[in-house]
């Protein structure tokens, strides 16, 4: 009955699909039966069977349920759909509800963890057949919401480029020292907020031989004016496009 309920379907239709499969008959009304919109007390209007179904499991806590419906889409829709599709609609749906309701924190926390486990996984399992000069992905200093560079760096291992991440809050000096002595293809950095959108910080950005391409990305950076060097990324798929073109 749970399979069912993550997957969007009904608490009456998800009873049958139990009763169903328990005496070994036909599963298909999971795929057959027209799924509701989406849970009571997490709003998806025009969400997919997947969203629906990842709302339903991070609403119940149910981080197994929500990984799996995660490696589903994963297997469906590629990890950029997934993302932009899936994952990201339900994120700002537990993010409205907060803001709302004040309540529900657990629930985001518990989503990125699901999202954060099944994209981390696909990074580790491309690591070993891409090649060449790396992508860095970093979070700024202070920056504790990288959770879009992980995708990212999965996004880029199926397409065969290889990521060299660095994590959250991640100081200057540290900065400035990992791009000196990689010398990587690019440097993506990623800021939430304005508030860790620092300009200095791009300013001392080292010079490279080869050279490094330069990127921002995450809503911290529109109404910041960025050096000339420094490319803005405003959407998951122009990074992926971006970024590969770099790396060649």
């Amino acid at each position: 009955m749970r399979h069912a309920l993550v997957r969007g379907v009904g608490p009456a239709e998800a009873a049958r699909y139990a009763l169903t499969s328990a005496n070994g008959g036909p599963t298909g009304v999971v795929d057959g039966t027209r799924p509701r919109a989406g849970g009571t007390m997490l709003r998806l209007p025009g969400a997919g069977r997947y969203a629906r179904g990842l709302g339903r499991a991070a609403l119940a806590l149910d981080f197994p349920a929500a990984r799996t419906v995660l490696l589903e889409a994963v297997e469906a829709l590629g990890i950029v759909a997934t993302w932009d599709d899936v994952a990201r609609p339900v994120l700002a749906a537990v993010a409205r509800r907060w803001a709302t309701t004040g309540a529900g924190v657990e629930i985001e926390h518990l989503l990125s963890q699901s999202v954060a486990a099944v994209f981390s996984a696909h990074v580790v399992a491309q690591s070993g057949e891409t090649d060449g000069r790396p992508v860095l992905l970093a979070g700024m200093p202070h920056e504790q919401h990288t959770l879009p560079l992980l995708v990212l760096a999965a996004a880029l291992g199926h397409r065969g480029v290889a990521v060299q991440p660095m994590g959250t809050d991640l100081p200057c000096v540290a900065l400035v020292a990992a791009v000196r002595r990689t010398a990587p293809a690019a440097v993506v950095l990623w800021s939430q907020l304005p508030d860790t959108a620092d300009v200095a910080l791009l300013d001392a950005l080292p010079e490279t031989r080869p050279r490094s391409r330069m990127f921002v990305a995450g809503p911290g950076w529109p109404e910041v004016g960025l050096p000339a060097r420094v490319q803005p990324l405003a959407s998951l798929v122009e990074a992926v496009d971006a970024l590969v073109t770099a790396a060649r």
